[in-house]
């Protein structure tokens, strides 16, 4: 759920995969494997922009962040 959110949270504004990836401090394996559910979730976009792969939360997504981001708060007080 962690990775979740941190992905979701560092990809609000758009970001390339090998960004998200280092300040995610996750592996690119485990990326994309997280970004193929979100993107077939419908949680994240993917665009092409000046020949870089933008990575983008949608507005589902945001929904689903502050769901996260509400649960976990929730587990550690």
């Amino acid at each position: 759920m962690e990775i979740i959110r941190d992905i979701l949270k560092m990809a609000l504004n758009g970001k390339t995969k090998t960004k998200i990836v280092y300040d995610t401090k996750i592996n690119f394996r485990v990326f994309n494997r997280y970004a193929a559910l979100l993107l077939r979730k419908q949680l994240l976009t993917e665009k092409r922009e000046n020949k870089q792969r933008l990575y983008k939360t949608t507005e589902k997504g945001k929904k689903v962040l502050t769901q996260i981001e509400e649960v976990l708060k929730s587990i550690e007080n």
